[in-house]
């Protein structure tokens, strides 16, 4: 990704109140500890709706049938696994495949796609289990590296199909295990009326099958039931009554991140994001006076952390001021802009102290809103009882 210099900055920020706010904003109703506050130590959640086409394409295409060959050779390929996927309507799976092809464009890859074969031989059966990969999701939304800053919530539709365990796709995964598969929609035999879970053998005319539809795939999993955690989306879509199931993934909540773990993140993503700030702050006349009057008070990192908010904020006004202040959206601000070393606007940017510990409680309550689950009255105590501050 590109990155593109700053503008130069206000030299102070106003506290003028914007009256008018977005359709946006009057939705979110944020906290203003949401709105006003930032620790670099945490990754923002952010919630992506997933690709809603995907089911109402899949359950359209109406998958009949798996099919199993390898065939000689394929361009350089030579015995190639193939696994088709049986459809009822052809044009409609044509679209699919169209659909999963535009999620491995760059920044993404073939990964996006994630598909699963999951034995359950206590039962006899198999599913073949298929959904966007969320890191790739946050990826293909939010532009490359975007997985590496957020921790996605809500966002992926994964769909699950069982049939029944057979030899041919025991056959099937002793030969492609471990090698690149070639995953292609295949025109169902009306032969196939629909899933009555048998295995038989048919000839398909090569016309029906849709090798150019088709995708290359080196990470199919072969997994098995048995040996899955019971919390993972693929054990829990194997735990259903119907033959054809599809659902969004829903994960709540980012798995609790150490203090060491905090502090480390926030050190890199500050140097990441306010190299020429943090360098020059000490030769800020009224950076170095709100200092002296808050340092008993509060530790060196939370003073410069608030500093480099209101830096930002006054970097984007759009976003950083009265109602309309936006944190989250100066992170993303931040992640598309690289400071100019000639970046002159530190030196003479008006620090208020006021303002300084204002943002440095707000910069509190949002770490205090990521890290405590039973939030206290005392944000600052709770925090420091933890190893937070």
């Amino acid at each position: 990704m590109s990155k593109r210099k700053r503008k130069r900055n206000r030299p102070k920020m106003s506290r003028h109140a914007q009256k008018n706010r977005s359709r946006e904003d009057a939705k979110m109703h944020l906290p203003a500890h949401e709105r006003y506050g930032f620790d670099y130590g945490v990754l923002p959640r952010i919630v992506l709706v997933g690709d809603l086409d995907f089911p109402r394409l899949w359950n359209r295409a109406a998958c009949v049938a798996m099919c199993y060959t390898v065939i000689p050779q394929i361009g350089v390929r030579s015995d190639v696994p193939v696994a088709g996927m049986g459809f009822k309507d052809y044009e409609a799976a044509k679209k699919l495949f169209e659909r999963f092809k535009s999620w491995m464009n760059p920044p993404c890859d073939e990964t996006a796609l994630s598909i699963a074969f999951i034995s359950d031989p206590k039962d006899g059966d198999y599913f073949l289990h298929m959904g966007a990969n969320p890191q790739q999701v946050v990826r293909r939304m939010l532009g490359n590296g975007a997985e590496n800053d957020y921790f996605p919530v809500n966002i992926s539709c994964f769909l699950v199909k069982k049939f029944r365990l057979s030899a041919y796709f025991q056959t099937f995964r002793r030969l492609a295990t471990g090698k690149e598969i070639l995953v292609c929609p295949v025109q169902a035999p009306s032969e196939i009326q629909g899933p009555d879970m048998t295995s038989v053998t048919l000839a398909i005319d090569p016309e029906d099958m849709g090798l150019q539809e088709g995708f290359f795939k080196r990470d199919v999993r072969f997994l098995d039931k048995a040996l899955l955690a019971t919390d993972t989306i693929e054990y829990r879509m194997t735990e259903i009554s119907s033959t054809d199931k599809s659902t969004f993934d829903s994960k709540s909540s980012a798995p609790l991140p150490t203090p060491e773990e905090v502090a480390h993140l926030r050190r890199r993503q500050m140097k990441r994001f306010f190299p020429v700030t943090i360098a020059r702050l000490p030769y800020n006349q009224s950076f170095k006076q709100a200092r002296e009057s808050l340092q008993s008070k509060y530790a060196e990192w939370q003073i410069i952390q608030a500093a480099c908010n209101l830096y930002a904020r006054g970097n984007w006004p759009e976003l950083g001021m009265g109602e309309k202040v936006n944190m989250q959206g100066i992170y993303e601000k931040l992640r598309n802009h690289a400071q100019s070393s000639t970046e002159d606007a530190p030196l003479s940017f008006a620090y208020e102290v006021q303002q300084m510990e204002d943002q440095i409680v707000s910069d509190i309550a949002y770490l205090h809103s990521y890290v405590c689950t039973a939030l206290s009255g005392d944000a600052q105590s709770e925090l420091r009882n933890r190893g937070y501050l």
